[in-house]
């Protein structure tokens, strides 16, 4: 009988080496865009680090990793952010047996001088704040959120310091004054699962698409230099009004308010482009005109929605 018992352990602890899952335990990009991560996963594995590359949308293999007995691995990277702003990674075995259960995403960029509204598309823990976002801060520098119905200070550096600097709920936007004549450095980053979550919505909203896959890569250089502006991650029109970041639009009862989303088109005042959704409406109307909206990666809009509603993001897939 003791015979036994040896086989009958090593099997057992043969599967639950086998059954571990394999992701991204930690990753951040610093201000110099080198990514620093943790992976862990099944021991004695060969891993791929794969990224996805941001003019062809299609994933690249960037690394072979080993896993050893520790079950966890450390992977550094510098130029991580392809084409200088564009840096989603996944892994997966190299006999693909065992794919990450999340990703890490990072897009930087620059905001003008004035006011411009951003999100971070990746962070779903809650835990970003303004500054983990604006780096390194311009002097002076002040921003924004809309919570509780009114204009709250999301953060403000000035003297060399911030003097408060706020978390950032899962895809809140927030407002950004830049009141320097250089351009405003900015990261959002996180790790993100393919899972769909809520997310409840009031009458006005500061919000960004979840998605991070380009629409129609721009690959003009001052284009990548500014994302914000210029790499659209959704289309939202006739026939899918909340487009496939899952608005909880259109609206199916009547209201005296009609629903709205608007962009920020001129920083300097700042500037709004309002499109609206009527009750019944089965397209996104500007004065009166049937219009497409296109939000970008990473950039924040207004949603005015005539009652709360709940937001169910939809699941991101990074497989296959």
């Amino acid at each position: 009988m003791n015979n036994l018992r040896y086989p009958l352990a090593a099997l057992l602890i043969s599967h639950a080496a086998h059954a571990a899952s394999l992701g991204f335990a930690s990753a951040y990009v610093d201000n110099a865009h080198t990514l620093s991560s943790t992976i862990t996963g099944p021991t004695n594995q060969w891993v791929y680090v794969e990224r996805l590359k941001y003019d062809t949308q299609v994933w690249q293999i960037v690394s072979t990793n080993w896993i050893g007995a520790s079950g966890s691995l450390s992977f550094t990277k510098t130029n991580a952010l392809d084409g200088n702003f564009y840096g989603i990674y996944r892994a997966r075995t190299t006999n693909s047996a065992y794919q990450s259960t999340n990703a890490f995403g990072a897009v930087a960029g620059f905001l003008p001088q004035g006011y411009t509204m951003i999100g971070n598309p990746f962070d779903t823990s809650g835990t970003n704040s303004v500054a983990d976002v604006l780096r390194p801060p311009n002097d002076p520098l002040s921003t924004y959120v809309w919570r509780s119905g009114g204009y709250q200070d999301a953060g403000i550096y000035t003297g060399g310091s911030w003097i408060s600097s706020v978390a950032l709920n899962p895809l809140e936007g927030f407002m950004v004054y830049n009141q320097s004549t250089n351009a405003q450095h900015y990261i959002v980053s996180g790790l993100f699962s393919t899972n769909s979550f809520n997310l409840s919505l009031t009458n006005y909203n500061w919000i960004t698409s979840p998605l991070f896959r380009l629409q129609s890569p721009n690959t003009n250089a001052t284009a990548r230099a500014q994302p914000y502006f210029a790499q659209p991650v959704d289309t939202l029109t006739a026939g899918n009004l909340g487009g496939a970041s899952g608005l909880p639009v259109p609206i199916t009862a009547y209201y005296t308010n009609i629903l709205s989303l608007s962009q920020i088109t001129n920083t300097a005042t700042p500037t709004y482009q309002s499109s609206q959704l009527p009750w019944g409406g089965t397209n996104w109307l500007r004065s009166s005109n049937s219009v497409t909206i296109r939000p970008n990666l990473s950039e924040a809009f207004w949603l005015h929605l005539p009652t709360n509603r709940t937001w169910t993001v939809p699941s991101r897939a990074i497989w296959p």
